[in-house]
């Protein structure tokens, strides 16, 4: 009966490690399943609120250029970017259209757009022996 008793016993002891040890191995897996869940969460979080930001950042990079073109350009070049204003008539070379695509200081092959340094490079720099003047220094 002792003997009975006491394999019994271990037995138990064997199960209830067993059982501690699969209740153990079942919280690391909720924690490892549901903390990545959760740190996606926040990850997604994070990528809205930045998302956020940069469209915000935008909206104000977009709103600074428009007022710098009113002040800057549209004189000459118009509201739509065609040149079709007053004082193109009175300009020796006249203004360029944007809306034609067309532009003359660019590193690319003639015929395709210019990149975004060769723009920023002529309405930094201005055009010498033009009207179209040097914007670096106003502008800032």
């Amino acid at each position: 009966m002792v003997a009975c008793a006491v394999t019994y016993s271990l037995y138990n002891l064997k199960l209830e490690k067993k059982m501690m040890r699969n209740i153990r191995m079942s919280i690391v897996f909720c924690m490892i399943g549901v903390l990545p869940c959760h740190l996606w969460a926040q990850n997604e979080k994070i990528a809205i609120l930045e998302n956020e930001i940069k469209k915000q950042a935008l909206r104000e990079s977009i709103n600074a250029g428009e007022k710098t073109y009113k002040i800057f350009c549209l004189p000459c070049h118009g509201e739509n970017g065609d040149s079709e204003v007053e004082a193109a008539e009175y300009l020796n070379p006249k203004p360029r259209a944007f809306t034609l695509g067309e532009y003359k200081f660019r590193s690319t092959p003639s015929g395709s757009l210019p990149t975004d340094q060769n723009l920023f490079s002529t309405i930094s720099i201005g055009v010498s022996g033009t009207s179209m003047p040097e914007t670096c220094r106003s502008v800032s």
